[in-house]
């Protein structure tokens, strides 16, 4: 963070060529939002530092540029109508960090609704970075309750360009038919995440999740224009359902006066992209209900415009991500390390000889952490093996006679750390949980929904916090991993002062202070995310975890695609990927070094590495040795604000691609990993061979080269590596090559 790219300039008066309202400064990023005709807006921004003259943008007309945009910086809707007279009541500058943690400034601004009763304060967060952080500050002034049906904490017209006037047929850009287009993750399954790519907004785009989670795509989005070459990206720190939609809009411009318009624009056609993201319920419900002098704070939405290549969008998030969104690691705790799983060769097949045994083999394997997933609790009424009927049971089954500590001993005697795995939103239809608190479930509309806790409960929360540090403490836990595999779908309802209020965003108010109170109370425990694979990778969870699954599709090259546009926008070292023996058909998927190499390019987790000690096939067991090593001594250094480049950007998970080439830079530069993987027999047109110019080292430098597939080393000129490149050949289809670069 540099304060010095930071400024806010407030206009609290209007003048004869601009409305009241706020102009921010960060980086390069400028936004200017005013007050008109009640509506709140954004009349321009931009990524070049510059402020626009105000004599471009006429006080009588919202607009990012000229003609009736109409759409507002955020939107709240009471009663299917958006609040539109707000005015101006004060700009500041506030104590509020928006729970982030790099340094910065915020600045509020204050709106108030007489018709409404409302006050809403825009409060953003600047670090001097390209993106800024926002929430809204609802406010009930009156003595009654309000019921909103959606709360869009972004919206507004991002682009808007008359074309007819500025872009002329015999211009470079000649082709405005569709000059806008999207990127966000298509697929919503399970085992479908990164679905990362762009289309052509023809007319409006509507992307959602239903999943009672933010799902397994994500709250996010790239805008792209074609008009100016800008970028508009946008990520939504929600863990619930959650709705956005992309709007192109052809309006036509006709004659103008020249005293509104001095430059006589004359019959123009208006090219407007707008984009919202935020909380909606099914019709009939409220999102929130608030109580007469009731305040809530919306989720966090991150946002800001660039001109730069895809590659410098990536590196702008994941730092975002690193330094501002992720809570700081325990003390002495590595940036990532090696995983073991219990679930390779033990799944629902747990004992206590079986678990020592396996953690044995683990170790062999040089891991530094070993988790008991799924499998070990139900307490002493569990009867089988079938663990979501127990979860919410979290004292160990009768098959652990021994209990879980003997356990914990034993990994920290093998040098590892012991994380343990639990479901603690759930709760099954065995618990004696269920039996003692059927009131604690999540209802709809009377009904249970889904077996899950609803955490919109005071009591719930103190339970569920209590438990977890229960756990912690009496299995002496370094790692505590959560999953979610519940679908709860549109979520729970409550009655609430005459209206139907949805229970998801309070979910996950509640859901946030649980683990914020938990990292409070033990600072020196790792918290580790995970949703049924990757069910809740938006920014909200993240802020909360340090560490987070990627997906529970361990397979390749599916799982390949998966990783490589999923780090085109969190950073690779948070993200588990599985090597995994729980997976059936391994034989189908690429060879043995490839899957290992593909662990090694995120948060590795070994799930299995031999049925015991003495079945360690010794060749599998020089990969592991060959590898855990590299990881420790080469990756783990070179994670640290490493830059990743994506030579093969926006795959489409489904669809079969020649090549997955990745590139990760250390910050000085002095050390590198290029992964070049042929995962389809479209490689064989190429001959198996992908030319591999580098993106991010230094010219000037000379590296030493080294092929993991042979060992050999080359010394090459940065020069030469980034403009010349490399041919980079691999032995068979499906199969890869990974190089180690050095500084030398």
């Amino acid at each position: 963070m540099n304060n010095k790219y930071i400024a806010a300039y407030p206009r609290l008066n209007p003048t004869d060529d601009a409305p009241c309202g706020a102009r921010l400064f960060s980086g390069r990023q400028v936004i200017d939002e005013v007050v008109i005709d009640g509506r709140y807006v954004c009349r321009w921004r931009n990524c070049s530092g510059q402020v626009y003259p105000d004599m471009h943008y006429p006080k009588n007309k919202i607009s990012a540029v000229y003609g009736d945009v109409k759409s507002q910086a955020f939107t709240l809707i009471i009663d299917n109508k958006e609040v539109d007279d707000w005015t101006l009541e004060g700009f500041c500058e506030s104590t509020d960090t928006l729970g982030l943690f790099s340094d910065g400034k915020t600045y509020e601004l204050s709106l108030l609704s007489e018709k409404h009763s409302l006050r809403a304060r825009v409060i953003t967060r600047l670090d001097g970075g390209e993106l800024m952080a926002r929430k809204l500050r609802i406010e009930n002034l009156s003595d009654d309750f309000v019921a909103f049906d959606a709360v869009y904490p972004l919206s507004g017209a991002v682009f808007t360009h008359y074309t007819d006037f500025w872009y002329r047929k015999d211009e470079a850009l000649t082709d405005t038919s569709v000059p806008y287009s999207v990127a966000y993750c298509h697929d919503t399954r399970w085992g479908h995440e990164g679905d990362f790519y762009f289309d052509k907004v023809k007319e409006k785009v509507s992307f959602s999740s239903i999943r009672g989670k933010s799902g397994w795509n994500r709250p996010s989005f790239w805008l792209r224009n074609a008009f100016s070459g800008e970028t508009f990206v946008c990520e939504f720190a929600y863990s619930g359902n959650w709705s956005a939609n992309v709007d192109y809009t052809q309006t036509p411009f006709g004659t103008l006066d020249y005293e509104a318009h001095p430059f006589g624009m004359y019959n123009q056609t208006i090219h407007a992209l707008s984009a919202c993201i935020g909380i909606t319920a099914p019709k009939g419900e409220a999102v929130r209900v608030l109580a007469p002098k009731e305040s809530v704070d919306t989720p966090v939405v991150v946002f800001g415009t660039f001109r730069s290549s895809d590659d410098e969008i990536t590196h702008a998030l994941h730092s975002f991500v690193r330094h501002s969104v992720l809570p700081p690691l325990p003390e002495n705790y590595p940036i990532c390390e090696i995983e073991g799983n219990h679930r390779g060769y033990l799944c629902d097949r747990e004992t206590h000889d079986g678990i020592m045994t396996d953690i044995d083999a683990i170790a062999e394997t040089g891991c530094e952490l070993y988790i008991f997933d799924a499998g070990w609790y139900g307490g002493e009424n569990a009867k089988n093996r079938c663990w979501p009927a127990y979860t919410g049971d979290w004292t160990p089954a009768p098959w652990l006679e021994h209990g879980l500590k003997p356990i914990a001993a034993k990994c920290h005697e093998k040098g590892m750390r012991f994380g343990l795995w639990s479901e603690i939103e759930a709760v099954g239809w065995e618990s004696q949980l269920i039996k003692e608190h059927s009131d604690w479930q999540i209802m709809r509309h009377g009904n249970v929904c889904a077996g899950t806790l609803d955490l919109s409960r005071d009591d719930v929360e103190k339970w569920m916090t209590d438990e977890i540090l229960r756990m912690i403490d009496e299995y002496d836990v370094d790692l505590w991993r959560i999953d979610h595999n519940k679908d709860i779908g549109l979520g729970g309802t409550r009655s609430v002062g005459g209206f139907t209020e949805n229970t998801l965003w309070r979910y996950y108010d509640g859901f946030y202070r649980v683990f914020r109170s938990v990292r409070a109370a033990r600072p020196n425990i790792a918290l580790q995310n995970c949703a049924g694979g990757g069910g809740r990778l938006d920014l909200g969870v993240m802020n909360v975890f340090h560490n987070t699954e990627l997906s529970d599709w361990h397979r390749a090259p599916r799982g390949l695609r998966i990783l490589s546009n999923m780090t085109m926008l969190l950073p690779p070292e948070i993200l588990l990927r599985g090597f995994s023996t729980e997976s059936g058909d391994l034989p189908m998927d690429v060879d043995l070094e490839s899957q290992i190499r593909a662990v090694m390019l995120s948060r590795p987790t070994f799930r299995g590495a031999a049925p015991t000690v003495s079945e360690f096939s010794p060749y599998l067991k020089s990969i592991y040795d060959k590898y855990s090593d590299f990881y420790k001594s080469f990756m783990r250094p070179l994670f640290a604000d490493c830059k990743v480049y994506h030579h093969t950007p926006f795959l489409h998970v489904n669809e079969a691609c020649p090549w997955i080439v990745t590139e990760y830079v250390s910050a000085d530069k002095n050390s590198a990993v290029a992964a070049v993987f042929a995962v389809s027999d479209d490689a064989l047109k190429d001959s198996l061979t992908y030319h591999l110019r580098l993106r991010g080292l230094d010219r000037s430098k000379a590296y030493e080269v080294t092929y993991m597939s042979d060992d050999k080393a080359v010394s090459v000129s940065g020069h030469s590596l980034m403009n010349d490149g490399l041919h980079i050949k691999v032995s068979h289809h499906m199969s890869s090559e990974m190089l180690k670069i050095k500084a030398i």
